[in-house]
């Protein structure tokens, strides 16, 4: 197995849109986090902004990550052209393989509306697909907050390019009330990497709330999953990300997240024995 640590294990740290952090953690900063505790790579994603970075500093983290013999994926959100070329370029230049992307449907009341919506971001990735092959990349699309494993697979199946594949998180479609486990069932023969995540589930008064935990801190049964991937003859790299309730570890954020982050590193190579 090939464990990477996604920029999105320090969400809080690193800080996100809508949650800015004053004293962000740096690029450089994650980079050595991520040596420190063993991984075997990266994936830095959109939480630290790589599409402008210049060449020089591209060139001088794939070195870094070259001596350290770690491979980097990066990420982006969005499907803008212009935005997509600049991030495919910095990715070159970083020597990445994989672009993992996010795309959103903002209503899904609307049957049609989705549908469009859908097609929209068929039309996007088959525009950008020729620009990913010229550097040698490919497209690795995300199963987010909106697109449950149905919509990644109809996107996937629709465009039907060997340089275009899934990126299974294995929390997020939950808020599609959709199974971890079947998410994975329904794209593993199209998975290029690999989102590990794990939460509970409490019910409360009214209502029911999921909450990010250390891996093997919650109910994702990763055992099946990576099963479940094996059996697809798939082999993707694979990312602690974490989504964390960050309430009450404010004063000591930073050790909090690397406390949960060498935690969830453990349990991966102590526990899932691939």
């Amino acid at each position: 197995m090939k464990l990477g640590l996604s920029s999105y294990a320090y969400r809080w740290s690193i800080g996100f849109p809508g949650h800015e952090n004053p004293c962000s953690m740096s690029l450089v900063e994650f980079l050595e986090q991520a040596i420190h505790f063993g991984f075997d790579g990266v994936q830095i994603c959109d939480n630290l902004p790589i599409y402008d970075l210049p060449v020089s500093k591209c060139k001088a983290i794939k070195n870094k990550l070259l001596e350290q013999e770690m491979f980097i994926e990066t990420g982006g959100r969005g499907l803008e052209l212009s935005y997509i070329k600049k991030l495919f370029q910095t990715s070159y230049y970083l020597g990445a393989e994989l672009v993992r992307v996010v795309a959103e449907i903002e209503d899904r009341r609307d049957e049609n509306a989705v549908r469009r919506k859908l097609d929209h971001i068929i039309q996007s990735l088959k525009t950008a697909l020729p620009l990913a092959k010229d550097m040698g990349l490919k497209i690795a699309i995300e199963n987010h907050a909106t697109l449950n494993s149905s919509d990644i697979l109809y996107i996937v199946q629709t465009v039907d390019d060997e340089s275009l594949g899934v990126c299974i998180d294995t929390m997020n479609s939950i808020l599609q009330a959709e199974h971890p486990t079947e998410t994975a069932r329904t794209l593993a023969f199209h998975a290029l990497t690999v989102h590990l995540k794990d939460f509970t589930i409490a019910k409360l008064p009214g209502h029911f709330q999921i909450e990010g935990v250390a891996l093997g801190d919650g109910i994702v049964d990763f055992p099946q999953i990576i099963s479940l991937l094996r059996k697809a003859g798939k082999y993707p790299t694979f990312h602690v990300e974490l989504y964390l309730n960050h309430a009450g570890h404010m004063e000591n954020l930073k050790d909090w997240e690397d406390e949960c982050v060498q935690r969830s590193f453990d349990y991966v190579r102590n526990r899932l024995h691939y």
